[in-house]
């Protein structure tokens, strides 16, 4: 009779020890896909300020008016 409750006891832990596991990698997949999705959005986040900027200040004058290159970015963000 113990033998079967110890058998019994351990198919349980392993079951749980497996159970454990296999949350744990669903875990750590969703918390790569947030990363993933938070990269690309602060990634169009940047493009996007980066367009709004060129049209603003005309291309490459964004070097020669640094006043106004603060402004946009401070109106934009």
């Amino acid at each position: 009779m113990n033998e079967k409750r110890i058998r019994k006891f351990f198919m349980a832990v392993a079951l749980l020890m497996s159970a454990t596991i296999l949350y744990g990698g669903y875990q750590v997949h969703q918390e790569a896909d947030k990363q993933e999705s938070y990269e690309k959005a602060l990634r169009e986040k940047a493009k996007s300020v980066g367009e709004i900027l060129n049209r603003q200040m005309g291309g490459d004058m964004a070097l020669k008016d640094p006043m106004r290159f603060l402004r946009t970015c401070s109106e934009e963000l």
